[in-house]
């Protein structure tokens, strides 16, 4: 799997005999991992992937993922948002941005759906997960 051009590492606490275990997942475009751990430890993604993994990661904020130094980062669309919405909603004295905000996400939201639903129909998507974008301003 560390070979692959883009993963979406995940993990969920479970129990395992009656005591805290945590699935790890990681799925490619041709592979998938399972690993039961006893610990959320960054670890178990180290030992699959290789800490020089340099593909894309989709994921969500979880931070041992950033000591992938050489991989790019995406966050998941639904983490984000999530994010966006907090943020907007504590936005007391940003009045102005709190009635803007909506506006501003939530074609990336359209896009995103739109997107699922064509690939779940079978409609050709030559993107990985998540497209990654170089030409942002730095």
């Amino acid at each position: 799997m560390g070979e692959s051009e883009w993963v979406v590492p995940d993990e969920t606490g479970w129990r395992v005999g009656g005591r805290p275990a945590w699935l790890h997942t990681i799925v490619g475009p041709e592979t998938t991992a399972y690993v039961i751990d006893p610990t959320r430890s960054g670890a178990v993604a180290e030992a699959i992937l290789g800490i020089d993994y340099e593909g894309t990661m989709i994921h969500d904020g979880w931070s041992p993922y950033d000591q992938f130094n050489d991989a790019r980062h995406q966050q998941c669309l639904n983490h984000l948002l999530q994010r966006a919405d907090a943020m907007a909603a504590t936005a007391t004295r940003l009045s102005v941005f709190r009635a803007g905000w909506p506006s501003c996400y939530e074609p990336a939201w359209i896009c995103a759906t739109d997107t699922r639903q064509e690939r779940s129909a079978g409609m050709a998507w030559p993107w990985p997960a998540a497209a990654w974008r170089t030409d942002w301003p730095t």
